[in-house]
């Protein structure tokens, strides 16, 4: 086996490959999904937020109160108003969640026990903020007063059990940049790789390569090209996404063992089919490769998990799930390299014995 003959014909492929829209489809689509979830998804979920606004005793102490009191849970704006009308005005437009007019001397007066009046203005449908605020304005009126609260209050933090939903635990954005990733490898391994080895048969190239470079060589130099397109885009996908992989090492060796089975299978699949039934079907032979990828860890029904862990995908996305989060989020992550291991072996042996048919 000669590297200067691999060389020589992944560069041709690569060549093709660019020339070719199938091959780019393939690594455009899953890339350009994993980025256009990355923009619209969150995995933080947002603070809720309020604008007071409040007109009156510039001395008082109580919008700056409310808004130390309420700032851990909204995210509060105070806006000082020219006069009574423009805090009616501006809770009327909901352009502020709530409004205070406060009387001169007010505070002075609330010390001295006077029950000064205060003009409390709310919008047809309050928002979150500001109800929050509102029911926050008897406990900082009574700490205004240097009054005693009525009781000793023991306020404890109730840690909500772990889901063990992984979209849940990952976040919606980083669970599907982490489907689109897992799609980009599929693409690039069942689609873009038999697209090039089939096109060769169909020309006729094949054969004469074939002349110059034996089966393995040829094999060889296919199964790099698809290799490096994997080892660009995946890094890149993750790049652009802003996605580091607490734990590179396993994240790295699960997707490496995820492309070395799928680009066998996809080797195989390009010398049983021609290009035009490729592209007749290799959509429709993608889908149960993508289909784990967006279910797994999710609670679906006991007879489509197991259907998923009979397929490599499953496998990869849960080691890529432990290496993204750096947690122990699935166990048995040695099986899962064990099932890569025999897809791989499965799809370069029925390729090598599909060679071995055909050179007799």
């Amino acid at each position: 086996m000669k590297m200067k003959r691999i060389l020589t014909i992944f560069r041709k492929d690569v060549r093709d490959a660019i020339r070719d829209a199938r091959v780019l489809m393939a690594i455009i689509v899953p890339f350009g999904l994993g980025v256009f979830y990355n923009v619209i998804m969150d995995d933080d979920e947002p603070t809720p937020s309020a604008t007071i606004s409040w007109a009156g005793d510039r001395t008082s102490q109580l919008p700056r109160r409310l808004a130390d009191a309420t700032r851990d849970v909204v995210d509060v704006t105070l806006e000082e108003a020219a006069d009574e009308a423009t805090v009616h005005k501006e809770v009327a437009d909901e352009s502020a969640d709530i409004g205070f007019v406060i009387p001169d001397g007010f505070d002075d007066a609330v010390v001295a026990g006077e029950q000064p009046e205060l003009v409390v203005l709310l919008p047809e449908s309050p928002s979150f903020g500001g109800d929050y605020i509102a029911a926050s304005l008897a406990p900082v009126l009574r700490d205004i007063a240097g009054q005693v609260q009525p009781v000793r209050l023991d306020v404890q933090t109730v840690v909500e059990q772990e889901s063990d939903d992984v979209m849940s635990r990952l976040g919606l954005r980083t669970y599907f940049v982490l489907a689109s990733a897992t799609a980009l490898v599929a693409m690039i391994a069942l689609l873009a790789v038999p697209v090039v080895l089939a096109d060769e048969s169909d020309r006729k190239t094949l054969d004469a390569l074939v002349m110059v470079a034996s089966y393995a060589e040829i094999i060889v130099a296919k199964a790099v090209f698809g290799f490096t397109y994997i080892l660009i885009g995946l890094p890149l996908l993750l790049g652009l996404t802003g996605i580091v992989p607490d734990n590179v090492a396993l994240f790295a060796g699960g997707m490496a063992a995820f492309s070395i089975a799928l680009v066998g299978f996809g080797l195989l699949l390009g010398g049983l089919f021609n290009a035009s039934q490729l592209n007749t079907w290799g959509g429709l032979l993608l889908l149960p490769v993508l289909f784990p990828a967006f279910v797994t860890g999710l609670p679906v029904p006991k007879p489509i998990e197991i259907g998923a862990l009979l397929l490599p995908t499953s496998h990869a996305t849960r080691i890529a799930v432990n290496g993204i989060s750096g947690e122990a989020i699935f166990d048995n992550i040695p099986l899962s390299f064990g099932v890569l291991a025999l897809w791989a072996v499965a799809g370069y042996g029925l390729l090598f014995w599909r060679l071995s048919r055909r050179e007799s």
